[in-house]
């Protein structure tokens, strides 16, 4: 009999499959710096195999900033194409990373999240005046270099900035009206490759699903 913690789904998830070129990413908890060096690895890899469109499925809640822009920076230098295809819900980095690639593309009923910047604290904290600006300036530095992503595409642009203020929650198709989305993925290419992901992280995670 298997033994229960097998059987369970792991926060994060991360699989490839070199010959189909795509990426599938669910991202349950925070992105850090080292899963992000695995993406990174992941897409230099692909790259290096061929400059034919690489396809980033991607899902979750966001994570460090740097770690987010080690991908796009990545990505940015790649000759191969990379195509974002949002499902279930992208939030925070998770969405902004989206605009990063050569186009966006999101499976019906996908939840596309605006989420400024927040810095957490634990236990009692003490801060002097000098150290509060500090984090206020990091924290505004932050919100302005995802505006300025999602700008690059996005548009009109006061309507995007009162959006992503408000954190707005965006349908696909609100998202297709600003021009953060392309349109809506096809199901059969989404399916087929979600066929072939499940495949790829019952054999890495050792676990059904």
């Amino acid at each position: 009999m298997a033994d229960e913690s097998s059987l369970k789904r792991p926060d994060m998830i991360l699989v490839a499959d070199y010959k189909e070129r795509f990426i599938w990413f669910e991202g349950g908890n925070l992105l850090t710096s080292s899963l992000a060096a695995g993406i990174v690895s992941i897409l230099n890899k692909l790259n290096k195999l061929s400059n034919e469109s690489i396809f980033f499925y991607i899902s979750g809640i966001g994570g460090d900033v740097l770690a987010f822009l080690k991908i796009a920076n990545a990505i940015e230098k790649m000759k191969s194409p990379v195509i974002f295809v949002a499902f279930n819900l992208v939030r925070s980095g998770c969405f902004t990373i989206t605009q990063c690639g050569k186009t966006c593309f999101a499976v019906a009923g996908t939840k596309l999240i605006f989420h400024r910047a927040v810095h957490s604290w634990s236990g009692d904290i003490y801060m002097s005046q000098k150290d509060y600006l500090s984090c206020l300036r990091n924290l505004m530095l932050i919100d302005a270099v995802q505006f300025m992503i999602f700008s690059k595409r996005g548009s009109p642009i006061k309507t995007l900035l009162g959006l992503f203020e408000k954190e707005t929650t965006l349908s696909v198709e609100k998202a297709i009206g600003l021009n953060l989305v392309a349109g809506v993925y096809e199901k059969k290419d989404f399916y087929k490759h979600k066929r072939i992901a499940k495949k790829l992280i019952q054999k890495k995670y050792k676990i059904t699903v």
